[in-house]
């Protein structure tokens, strides 16, 4: 206590070494494309879906996660009252990819709304320039309900994580989506009912007989 320095400034030392920069992140562009075979939505018609999954490169993406799911619009449209029956066919590989095991692709039958998830899997290999091609079929019936709007019937299909440390220059290209307009529905059948009932008497007297009339 009491003791001042005169030199503040020379009170603090320091040392330093320069650490280089790090190897820049793998980079894997990921494209993905979906197509099928009609546009417009008929009732016991086959469509096939052919989704497309390219790894532009430079880097591989072994263990990717792809995903494709059907929707309609939110259980309020003649689309999300469609009963269809989705049909995996196959998986093919070029340039060094390889396809998820076929138990991985899953067929449903049902409402489109409920499908949930066709597949949900990773990719085992998937070197620069190696590719897949999936196919589906998927028919469809009528709508199951009247009164109802028309609404599209969607399919989506795209890449939900790439393996850890790699990263995707272009990630506007890794969903592809597919739609077919299910028109609106017919009007619901209106019957106008009327109901009538009458008592014999409006009077209130004890032991008496009152006898009621109900016409429809």
């Amino acid at each position: 206590a009491g003791v001042t320095d005169p030199d503040p400034s020379n009170n603090r030392a320091e040392v330093e070494q320069a650490v280089a920069a790090t190897a820049a992140c793998p980079v894997a562009d990921i494209e993905v494309t979906k197509t099928q075979s009609s546009n417009n939505f008929v009732p016991g018609q086959t469509v096939i879906y052919t989704m497309r999954l390219v790894n532009n490169g430079p880097t591989a993406a072994d263990g990717m996660l792809i995903e494709d799911f059907p929707y309609g619009n939110g259980g309020t449209t003649a689309a999300d009252n469609v009963n269809a029956t989705y049909s995996f066919l196959s998986c093919t590989a070029t340039n060094g990819a390889i396809c998820p095991n076929s138990g991985a692709f899953q067929n449903y039958t049902g409402l489109v709304g409920s499908a949930g998830y066709l597949f949900k899997t990773a990719v085992p290999t998937l070197p620069p320039w190696g590719e897949l091609t999936i196919t589906y079929s998927m028919v469809a019936s009528a709508p199951l309900r009247c009164g109802l709007p028309a609404g599209p019937l969607q399919n989506v299909f795209q890449t939900r994580g790439l393996p850890p440390g790699v990263t995707d220059p272009d990630t506007p290209n890794n969903r592809a989506e597919v739609v077919q307009m299910v028109g609106a529905t017919a009007d619901c059948p209106q019957a106008d009912l009327v109901v009538t009932k009458t008592q014999s008497t409006n009077t209130f007297a004890a032991g008496q007989t009152v006898t009621y009339t109900m016409t429809l």
